[in-house]
């Protein structure tokens, strides 16, 4: 069967000109005599809409170019069973860091369309997929603020001034949440629900979290006082904070969440709105492409 490459891309994302991805993209595909139909997502997102309207049999391969919000949205629309490709162009690209893309734009590009398959996990939040997670209380807040910033700041600087902007001031939550033997309700500076590693850039707020282990990493945080948490963002980035006292990690195939208005949520570093939610694993859910054996790694 000849290949037939559905490209959804956005052009919004990052901070990298999606324009000439697109072309170095389209300029391999046709080298190798690929057929291919790219689609450009709108500003209001119609990334699900564009796949699931679109998106054909006789296609073969999905190739996003964007970051987790295009990739979201993408998954979310994909209703037949065909590999994704991606190529990180987003302005944290928080899932990429827990697979082999490549290096250089064209590695990347080869990768998306011919790279090796690999079954992975996705989550369910009530009927929407995530690749990467979920995070509710302060990271929520933080995806919350941005949503309404209207600085024109970008790429990993904008996460971080929203983060440093709300640190101190950000009060700690009544949460309710149920999951294996753990039935609780505290005041948590946040809950993170992860498929992946990383969110916000640079934070392992799951460090050992696998995407095809048939789990979900849950790290919660309980309430924190202004002046530690200031001094414990270090750890956020390495991983290291799971040693902390006010830090516990579980894992588990699914959890609910309790009502609470109060809280902001993301999915996938988008604004997903408040809770009571409902999360469980998909096992091995999605296809996608990573880099072959024996090729330079990231």
């Amino acid at each position: 069967m000849k290949k037939r490459i559905f490209v959804v891309a956005n052009p919004g994302a990052g901070h990298k000109k999606i324009e000439e991805v697109l072309r170095e993209l389209v300029d391999f595909a046709s080298s190798k005599d690929y057929d291919y139909d790219v689609y450009l997502t709108a500003k209001n997102r119609n990334g699900l809409k564009t796949v699931k309207e679109n998106f054909e049999e006789a296609h073969s391969d999905l190739v996003i170019l964007g970051g987790d919000g295009t990739i979201n949205e993408a998954i979310n629309g994909l209703t037949l069973d065909r590999p994704v490709g991606i190529v990180p162009c987003g302005s944290a690209n928080d899932f990429c860091k827990n697979i082999k893309v490549g290096q250089t734009i064209e590695q990347q590009i080869q990768t998306a369309i011919n790279g090796k398959k690999r079954q992975i996990d996705l989550g369910l939040c009530g009927e929407r997929k995530f690749i990467n997670g979920v995070g509710i209380g302060f990271d929520g807040q933080i995806v919350a603020d941005i949503a309404r910033s209207t600085r024109n700041l970008r790429g990993p600087f904008k996460y971080y001034y929203h983060v440093f902007r709300i640190l101190a001031a950000y009060q700690s939550k009544e949460t309710g949440y149920h999951f294996n033997d753990v039935d609780e309700s505290k005041k948590l500076l946040l809950l993170t629900i992860a498929n992946g590693t990383t969110f916000g850039g640079s934070f392992k707020l799951n460090p050992n979290a696998v995407i095809d282990d048939g789990l979900l990493d849950v790290c919660v945080i309980e309430k924190i006082n202004p002046l530690l948490r200031f001094l414990n963002i270090p750890r956020l980035k390495s991983g290291s904070h799971i040693k902390l006292k006010q830090v516990n990690i579980h894992q588990t195939t699914e959890i609910k969440i309790d009502e609470q208005p109060l809280l902001n949520a993301h999915v996938d570093g988008e604004l997903l709105g408040h809770p009571p939610f409902h999360i469980k694993v998909l096992p091995k859910a999605l296809t996608i492409r990573e880099l072959s054996p024996g090729k330079s790694r990231p």
